[in-house]
């Protein structure tokens, strides 16, 4: 480093001399020690401040870069350099989350406002329009569905408001009565909430003798206008059946049908 001479009045009024190595030949020990600070940082400490502060990194990079192409160094040479494979950028994912998580609730957020815009004021389209939209997309027919989306039974058993069963807090028993006659059934448990089995309730039932297993078979066959209405519009329940919907129930064999030879038992209910 050249050397480099400054000269200003001390507190006896006398020169001192330092040079460019920060030494002085006078002053005292209150400026010679912020001469050293002066010499270490190589700025006084108000320029190193308002130097930090205005620091361009941009403009310097830039003029590395030129520099380095004023030397004969292609671009890509420059891009290439280890100096920018070992500089490592302190990401905190936990932010980028928290941004991603804030787009997509303001996208949720502005969907629902377009919805409810639809569906109340018809507005920017349609209702009817966004609804042909939805069964066009999903191969939904809209002359034959109840419903535009289907919930999950899980979703309704969570939202289905609470059943009271007081009722049947003391019921021990189920009853089986026979020949009970309109008036009695009113009477005992009509509108009791007490549960009844009627054990000739079918007695006078016709549908013993041509209700079975393959009567329902033929009657919602496999492509049948019967099969594919009852897919539409009406519930089907396994209760602990493997079976996902009727098509399944009567695509199994006879012998599962009718329980032979020990074949798993099964109850459903459309």
């Amino acid at each position: 480093m050249g050397r480099k001479n400054v000269t200003g009045p001390n507190a006896s009024g006398a020169e001192s001399v330092r040079n460019g190595c920060g030494s002085d030949t006078g002053g005292s020990p209150a400026s010679q020690g912020k001469q050293q600070q002066e010499h270490q940082t190589g700025q006084s400490p108000k320029k190193q401040k308002s130097g930090t502060d205005d620091l361009d990194i941009e403009k310097e990079l830039l003029e590395i870069f030129e520099k380095a192409k004023a030397s004969g160094m292609t671009e890509q040479e420059f891009k290439d350099l280890d100096v920018f494979r070992r500089l490592s950028f302190d990401v905190s994912y936990t932010k980028s989350f928290l941004l991603f998580l804030q787009y997509f609730l303001a996208f949720i957020l502005i969907l629902y406002i377009l919805l409810a815009a639809i569906c109340l004021f018809n507005f920017p389209i349609h209702s009817n329009t966004l609804l042909r939209g939805w069964f066009y997309i999903s191969g939904g027919d809209p002359e034959f569905e109840k419903c535009a989306v289907e919930m999950p039974d899980l979703i309704h058993d969570l939202f289905r408001p609470p059943v009271e069963c007081n009722f049947c807090k003391n019921v021990t028993k189920i009853d089986t009565v026979y020949n009970i006659t309109q008036q009695e059934f009113e009477e005992l448990y009509a509108y009791t909430g007490v549960p009844v089995v009627v054990g000739d309730g079918t007695g006078n039932w016709t549908a013993p003798q041509h209700f079975s297993f393959e009567f329902f078979k033929g009657l919602y066959s496999p492509g049948s206008q019967a099969l594919e209405n009852q897919m539409r519009k009406c519930q089907f329940f396994p209760y602990r059946t493997e079976f996902r919907d009727l098509g399944e129930v009567l695509g199994m064999s006879s012998a599962r049908a009718n329980m032979e030879d020990g074949s798993k038992p099964w109850y459903i209910g459309w």
